[in-house]
């Protein structure tokens, strides 16, 4: 393992590493998700607001550096890490920022509002450099972090919580950095690959200057090479002690398989959020049986507040047991039949796709903040009540598909 290419430099945003990337970032770190995330954007500026206003009075009221309001350790008005602790010690204020609302990958295949201001972010990471604005289009593919658990990893295009990977470590196409001018008035950012000089410059060199080798397909090389089974299953010891190393194969035949996996797989995985019209249709060719009474509403026309009542999971999903996930109870009018045992073999992140589907959409309240984050509200929000239901069969789908295509990868020899 050791004689591998690291995917890692041992200095960010070293342009002249001998590794397969110039950066890389830990997922972000809130320290405070129920704050920062909800699936209700009202309700999460509502909060934030509420918060950072108690915040800057508690400065306001400091003596000395010991908060005398008594609400200060009140787990329904603030909650306190050691880089807000730190900033309050040094009496230093922060602003609202209802512009700095994003969408984030919580889970795999899960998203939510994420509050992406100032200060109320434990650790930021890289990623006001990955994704300097809501507009900026990247991706990055997340790994394990180092612990005992077993490898995966999962593509995004929005920024990811730590935890969509166990204690993800992220890999950019890109990266944005003030362009190098003598324009001191210039703030335009400059977008620049994330893949290294060196890599490239490698391909070029095992495969040829005429092929047609890029750092876009060194990138979704990767990520197809990292779902390789003979990979994960040779260094599986290794790949808990360290971040990913990988090796670029002697074939370009081979060098090419990988890089179009990876393509597909990325387009699944990114690509998931599917219409009404689009799951129908899968539901049909899977064999999957949706029973219920008002189903047949279909893309593009107005949906009613009934519609919204009907598909509305009232706390969470259900299997039919523990030893049966060919039935899901999506609520009391809707059932879900025939799921395909084989879908469950897909698994990120310690569990199936599917599990993290069920786990993830449902109504919760945490106990100390008694904060509500409904998964309905998402639904409203992108004006889809089958919102859910629609992710839910699509990523039945991918999961199928993902397997296939890991199935069918290039078998890798890793010798003694």
């Amino acid at each position: 393992f050791d004689t591998l290419t690291p995917l890692a430099p041992e200095k960010k945003f070293d342009t002249g590493t001998k590794s397969l990337f110039v950066v890389n970032s830990l997922g972000l770190n809130t320290n405070r998700d129920v704050w920062v995330y909800n699936h209700n954007t009202r309700n999460l500026l509502s909060k934030m607001k509420s918060t950072i206003t108690f915040y800057n009075s508690l400065i306001e009221d400091n003596t000395l550096g010991k908060p005398v309001n008594k609400d200060f350790s009140n787990a329904q008005k603030i909650s306190w890490s050691s880089s807000l602790t730190s900033h309050f010690e040094r009496n230093v204020k922060t602003k609202f920022q209802p512009e700095k609302i994003r969408n984030a990958v919580y889970r795999p295949f899960f998203k939510q509002n994420l509050y992406f201001g100032e200060k109320f972010i434990h650790r930021r990471g890289q990623w006001d450099e990955i994704f300097p604005t809501p507009d900026t289009q990247n991706l990055v593919i997340c790994v394990k972090g180092i612990g005992d658990k077993d490898f995966s990893c999962i593509i995004t295009d929005s920024i990811p919580d730590l935890q969509v990977i166990f204690n993800g470590q992220c890999f950019p196409l890109y990266y944005y950095a003030e362009q190098s001018k003598n324009d001191l008035f210039s703030q335009e950012l400059e977008k620049r690959d994330g893949i290294s000089n060196w890599a490239l410059a490698e391909a070029k060199r095992l495969y040829g200057s005429s092929k047609k080798t890029t750092k876009e397909n060194i990138f979704y090389y990767v990520y197809g090479f990292l779902h390789s089974k003979d990979y994960r299953e040779t260094f599986k010891d290794d790949l808990k002690k360290s971040l990913p190393k990988i090796i670029f194969v002697s074939k370009y035949e081979d060098f090419c398989a990988f890089e179009r996996a990876g393509r597909t797989l990325a387009n699944l995985h990114l690509n998931y959020e599917k219409s009404s019209d689009e799951t129908e249709k899968i539901a049909k060719t899977l064999g999957i049986n949706i029973t219920g009474n008002k189903l047949t509403k279909t893309t593009g026309q107005t949906y009613t507040p009934e519609d919204y009542k009907y598909f509305r999971i009232p706390d969470k999903m259900r299997f039919a047991s523990k030893a049966d996930k060919t039935k899901i109870f999506y609520n009391n009018s809707i059932t879900i039949e025939n799921i395909p045992e084989r879908a469950y073999e897909y698994i990120v992140n310690g569990k199936s796709a599917i599990d993290w589907i069920l786990e993830r959409y449902a109504v919760t309240q945490d106990k100390d903040s008694l904060i509500t984050n409904d998964c309905n509200d998402w639904a409203l929000e992108h004006q889809n009540p089958r919102y859910i239901l629609d992710t839910l069969v699509s990523v039945i789908d991918l999961s199928l598909k993902t397997m296939e295509i890991v199935n069918g990868l290039p078998k890798l020899d890793f010798g003694e």
